[in-house]
């Protein structure tokens, strides 16, 4: 979440439409799990929320901030080992299942 706020403000439906983009359709994100994730990402002050038309709160968007910035080098770092172990995963299924 914080690698897509970084880029540009981002509301909600954007950013679950960046995850499927991002993950070629295989991963999916609900406004149930995004919008209070956003939420709380706001209260540990990670990003900060605008509305477009404060008067009718129409579209909230993030931007990441740098304490968002400091937490989303932690989380990357520590990430990619995961990503690193789960493609390594499924290579060795592939050639496992299919030679």
């Amino acid at each position: 979440m914080l690698h897509l706020v970084r880029k540009r403000p981002e509301y909600g439906n954007s950013i679950i439409k960046g995850v499927k983009e991002m993950t070629s359709g295989v991963m999916s994100a609900s406004p149930n799990t995004i919008y209070p994730l956003l939420r709380r990402l706001e209260e540990k002050g990670y990003v900060v929320g605008e509305w477009e038309s404060p008067e009718t709160k129409s579209r909230r968007y993030y931007s990441i901030t740098p304490a968002g910035e400091e937490k989303y080098q932690e989380v990357k770092d520590l990430f990619e080992e995961h990503l690193l172990r789960v493609k390594e995963a499924v290579e060795s299924l592939q050639k496992e299942i299919y030679g």
